[in-house]
């Protein structure tokens, strides 16, 4: 074969080779994607619901009243988006809104939810 057939005979031959390579990373990438993904779904999985309030702290919240979300939060401990996405799904009391901005949950509903939990959980 002649120098002048086989350069591109060589050059058409390295840009296959390079198109496979790119598929070949490409599928790669592809995969760590996905098991990335995976991965994340497992970290996302919610932990068990386990109430921070003992009877004795129970037993000195009122069964009438109000809660704002922070006095709420020292009794169950999640987050407070955590918190918004249960009352969202359904899974936590809905709230009273008492004007803009300023929004509370009844303590009984509070109360009920943590022996709700608790009983769940013996």
């Amino acid at each position: 074969m002649s120098d002048s057939k086989l350069l591109p005979a060589l050059a058409q031959l390295a840009q296959r080779k390079a198109t496979l390579l790119t598929d070949e990373a490409r599928l790669w990438q592809l995969l760590s994607h996905a098991l990335a993904d995976q991965g994340r779904k497992e970290q996302n999985k919610r932990p068990p619901f386990k109430p921070d309030a003992t009877e004795e702290t129970l037993d000195s919240v009122p069964t009438e009243g109000l809660m704002r979300i922070e006095q709420v939060l020292k009794l169950i401990p999640i987050s407070k988006s955590s918190w918004w996405k249960g009352v969202k799904e359904g899974v936590y009391p809905q709230p009273i809104k008492i004007k803009d901005g300023v929004t509370a949950w009844r303590n009984s509903d509070i109360l009920q939810l943590i022996r709700q939990f608790t009983q769940k959980r013996e």
